[in-house]
């Protein structure tokens, strides 16, 4: 995943570390015969889970030469059915993508995790970063990057190396170690301006913030957004579902024009409507303007039900949630919604 300021953010509130030891490079052909993983929360250890994994009963020499797990250490060793659920039960919200999951040359690692997981008939969607890629950034001038190399750089001393648990404790003290030099990056720096100035312009006015505090007290708890371009608040919660234009001598919807039946519907009065401009255009497709006159909240609450009726979640992936969680931040919402 590409580094930003809200992923450095969180990783800075917790994240968990993650590796595997494997018998071979290849995820179709090869198993993994140990996981290892770490919680860190405020860049502190707080929890960990590992296990040998009865996955083959050979491990080719190569492998063994590399992580010392031999074919007698995995008769005693729990078989795959056993350790992936309480695997998935460790990692929490971080199998639909809550939690970041953090490794060395990670892409290797969650290739044979999806592999085992498929074999099991389980399936994750998940959120990952890789300190390998970022070491470049902070320490260019090593000649490598492998985990040792880096972790010896920045002066951890890893027990147990190429097991996984350990390795996945190194991993966690890597990205805790480097997400101060991180943070000072200058693209970092001119991202977290761009996304305050973006918070700025978007915040309503103080009179927009008093409507739109007593539509979210209409909401019954439905956890809305807002935000101001131009002259219209839009109305949000995963998605777009209305603009409202408070000021000025005629104020207005905006919403899609597929919704006009149903809010007349609701209202039981003729509506008086004007088409979008260009700009209300790009947000609602389909969109209309509808001029409620002093009946604005009495409009904009039976709109916002038929909205919340009609509303459908976000695709349901790890990435679109993500990214979804980035834009609420940038958006407006009253500290306490009356009810």
């Amino acid at each position: 995943m590409k580094t930003g300021d809200y992923l450095l953010r969180r990783l800075s509130e917790r994240f968990i570390a993650f590796d595997t030891e494997t018998t071979g490079l290849d995820p179709d052909y090869g198993r993994i015969v140990e996981v290892g993983a770490v919680l860190f929360e405020k860049g502190r250890k707080t929890d960990s889970y590992g296990s040998l994994v009865r996955s083959v009963a050979y491990v080719p020499y190569e492998a063994q030469m590399v992580n010392h797990i031999t074919p007698a250490m995995l008769r005693s060793a729990p078989p795959p059915s056993e350790v992936y659920p309480r695997l998935l039960s460790f990692l929490g919200d971080a199998v639909r993508g809550g939690t970041v999951l953090v490794g060395h040359n990670t892409l290797f690692d969650m290739k044979f995790l999806a592999s085992e997981l498929r074999r099991q008939g389980a399936c994750a969607d998940f959120i990952y970063t890789d300190t390998c890629s970022l070491s470049r950034k902070v320490l260019p001038h090593l000649s490598s990057h492998t985990q040792d190399t880096v972790a010896t750089a920045l002066g951890i001393r890893n027990p147990g190396s190429h097991r996984a648990e350990t390795d996945a404790w190194t991993c966690g003290e890597i990205m805790v170690r480097m997400l101060p030099c991180l943070e000072k990056d200058e693209n970092i720096l001119r991202e977290r301006e761009r996304r305050a100035e973006k918070r700025d312009r978007a915040v309503p006015e103080e009179a927009e913030k008093d409507f739109c505090r007593l539509l979210s007290g209409k909401a019954s708890g439905a956890g809305l957004y807002y935000y101001r371009t131009g002259k219209l608040v839009h109305v949000w919660k995963d998605t777009h579902l209305f603009g409202l234009c408070l000021g000025g001598r005629n104020p207005y919807l905006v919403l899609p024009a597929s919704c006009l039946p149903l809010l007349q519907e609701r209202v039981s009065e003729s509506l008086i409507q004007q088409p979008c401009c260009s700009a209300e255009q790009k947000v609602y497709a389909d969109g209309v303007r509808v001029l409620p006159g002093k009946d604005m909240g009495r409009f904009a609450e039976a709109l916002l039900l038929i909205m919340l009726e009609r509303m459908r979640e976000t695709a349901g992936d790890a990435q679109a949630r993500w990214n979804l969680e980035q834009e609420r931040e940038l958006y407006w919402q009253p500290e306490e919604a009356p009810f």
